[in-house]
């Protein structure tokens, strides 16, 4: 009997160091260590069954079971680590460093900042699905020597790429670079009415197509494109068709484009 005690011992010495270790790896490996344990607990124990020694092997039995049961698990875990993990979807800490960026005379003096402006934009930024760390660079358009604007490309849900622009300010303010948010379609609908009847001669004869030829489309860099047709009496009086599209954002009309077609 001693050497069944002894060897049941080290059964469920190392049989609750086993099944730690394959317990921190995989649901599976738990429950296959599970299944493992009862199947050579039964064969080990059988000779207190029948010794009748029920209790003292009830006890050996209920033991091994609770080792097995208090083995660590993963917690908090969705994936297996080595599964990709989307950008958008990653802890608050940071998930780009310096290394991830491809670094230029326009970017190389604000290395910190971006390092920062970068993971503010993975984080908080909705639209942006997939992220190119090695794209960042200043805007040559926008902002101030004092303040600089940079930019980062992003990738929306369909793949469509899309820059996402920041300030040094506004990195430096701690606050979310989140996604832009699109103008009311009403809204941009008007504002490039306006602009139809702001580049005809005779502003008081345009025809502005909100139906048959209206097209609006949201871009993920909070952009809306507005595209229609419109008519309108030319400086000698005849009417001419013209197709407009028109590029807007929260802060107003960005670009316009007229052009005469057949009517």
């Amino acid at each position: 009997m001693r050497r069944y005690l002894i060897a049941a011992g080290l059964f469920v010495f190392v049989g609750l160091a086993g099944t730690i270790v394959i317990s921190q790896t995989h649901e599976a490996g738990r429950v296959a260590a599970g299944l493992l344990a009862a199947v050579m607990a039964a064969a080990l124990l059988r000779p207190f069954w029948v010794m009748k020694s029920r209790a003292l092997s009830a006890g050996i039995l209920l033991g091994l079971l609770v080792a097995i049961g208090a083995a660590p698990r993963e917690v908090g875990h969705g994936a297996d680590p080595e599964e990709p993990t989307d950008i958008v979807s990653a802890s608050p800490s940071e998930v780009f460093s310096e290394a991830d960026i491809y670094w230029t005379e326009h970017t190389e003096p604000f290395r910190n900042l971006l390092v920062t402006a970068v993971n503010n934009v993975a984080r908080n930024n909705s639209r942006c699905r997939k992220l190119d760390p090695g794209s960042v660079d200043r805007s040559l358009s926008r902002g101030t020597d004092d303040d600089p604007v940079f930019y980062v490309t992003c990738e929306d849900a369909s793949g469509l790429p899309f820059n996402v622009f920041f300030s040094r300010s506004e990195i430096e303010s701690r606050r979310p670079v989140e996604a832009v948010n699109h103008v009311d379609r009403t809204t941009a609908i008007d504002l490039c009415e306006a602009e139809a009847r702001r580049n005809t001669a005779n502003p008081s004869t345009v025809e502005f197509s909100r139906l048959v030829h209206l097209r609006v489309t949201n871009y993920p860099n909070g952009s809306t494109r507005v595209e229609s047709r419109f008519t309108a009496s030319n400086a000698v009086g005849f009417e001419a068709a013209f197709g407009i599209g028109c590029l807007i954002n929260s802060g107003g009309v960005v670009d316009v484009k007229v052009e005469a077609i057949a009517k």
